[in-house]
């Protein structure tokens, strides 16, 4: 979860064959970082810009499957 002004974006990883499922621009900025399957949900503010920032902060916060194992 990352927040840019009132903007609050909400990532979580997802099992595989789920997708993307977002809005148009969180779904925007997932699809160009290679990201397959996640959940997303904006919270307050819909502001393109503010949660175009927001999702490339908490895409640098999600922790990829083969970091983990």
């Amino acid at each position: 979860m990352d927040k840019v002004d009132a903007s609050v974006v909400l990532l979580k990883p997802a099992a595989d064959g789920t997708g993307v499922i977002a809005s148009g621009p969180v779904r925007a900025v997932c699809e160009a970082a290679g990201i397959k399957n996640v959940l997303t949900k904006v919270f307050k503010s819909h502001n393109p810009v503010n949660v175009v920032k927001a999702t490339i902060g908490a895409v640098g916060k999600l922790r990829l499957e083969r970091v983990i194992e």
